[in-house]
């Protein structure tokens, strides 16, 4: 996507991460997160979800560092989406936490 971005003469892309990528996997802080804070992805208890947002985010930055060329890249890392579910079925789990 960056890549086709960058080709197309987008000036600028905005990526939905998550708190996932940045919050885990060091102690805990009262310390602002910036640009400079990343999930330590050899911290204990991280599950493959915060693993691959951590990783795609930094993926993101790589590229746009090594071949972005004019390209600007923004991220946001949300810590909660919340709307309305996009299919019919709502597992059980899902529900319990709306009720």
């Amino acid at each position: 996507m960056l890549r086709a971005a960058r080709d197309a003469g987008v000036k600028r892309v905005v990526l939905t991460s998550s708190f996932a990528a940045i919050g885990y996997g060091h102690p805990p802080t009262d310390q602002l997160f910036t640009e400079e804070t990343w999930t330590d992805l050899n911290g204990e208890g991280l599950t493959a979800y915060v693993k691959s947002k951590t990783l795609a985010e930094r993926s993101a930055w790589d590229f746009v560092a090594r071949e972005g060329g004019a390209l600007e890249l923004a991220v946001v890392n949300p810590v909660g989406v919340f709307g309305p579910v996009l299919g019919r079925i709502i597992p059980p789990r899902s529900r319990s936490c709306c009720a």
